[in-house]
């Protein structure tokens, strides 16, 4: 009887001992896993952390276009032409192009990028400048080149490596924040020997000039 008591009492420890090795293992299994979820959790937090910043980054910067509002050439060889209709800017020895556009949106707002943009019709090998006009009160269907406004000697940009039936982009950031607010005019004619023509899409065609305006702080 006794021998059989001590085999009883074996087998209640054994079955104490797979108990409690079970219930160990049960509770590592919960730890694991709730480090597990901690660590995915804390993840997650810090990832969703990171979102407002990148949201409010883009939302603090704006991407405008302006287009010109008013655009011509004049040519020295018909004085008293007015090309204001025509779907082509012309620049050349003879010819000088101007495009008003009105800054009125940008009063206020921080520029922080300016490029203007011009459709190329036909290409040139030579180089044109971008020339501040001071006088804006010119007019798209009465401008001639004997009426045109005067082109200052500030050179604000140049146009040069021109790709037919291609946009060409001109950075003027500095001008564009200098006028932000006003209305301004910019002339474009020829530099030096310009023996190749340059014409580029006016406001009357389907590649209107523009300004691409980027604001933000």
């Amino acid at each position: 009887m006794e021998h059989a008591g001590q085999q009883s009492s074996h087998k209640k420890t054994f079955k104490q001992k797979f108990l409690s090795h079970k219930i160990f293992q049960k509770n590592n299994l919960v730890l694991l896993l709730t480090i597990t979820f901690l660590s995915v959790s804390t993840a997650v937090a810090f990832v969703l952390s990171m979102q407002p910043t990148q949201l409010t980054t883009r939302a603090n910067t704006t991407s405008l276009t302006i287009p010109a509002f008013e655009d011509s050439f004049v040519s020295q060889s018909s004085p008293t032409k007015n090309y204001g209709k025509d779907a082509s800017l012309k620049v050349d020895l003879d010819k000088t192009s101007y495009l008003k556009f009105n800054l009125a949106s940008l009063a206020g707002q921080p520029v922080t990028n300016a490029v203007l943009r011009l459709y190329v019709t036909n290409d040139s090998g030579s180089t044109q400048e971008i020339k501040e006009v001071i006088d804006s009160s010119w007019g798209e269907t009465a401008v001639t080149f004997d009426n045109q406004p005067v082109r200052g000697p500030r050179v604000l940009g140049q146009i040069n490596g021109t790709t037919i039936n291609t946009w060409k982009e001109i950075d003027v950031t500095s001008f564009i924040i200098e006028k932000a607010g006003q209305t301004i005019t910019l002339g474009v004619d020829a530099s030096g020997a310009n023996s190749n023509n340059l014409y580029v899409g006016s406001r009357e065609s389907s590649t209107i000039p523009v300004l691409g305006v980027q604001t933000g702080s």
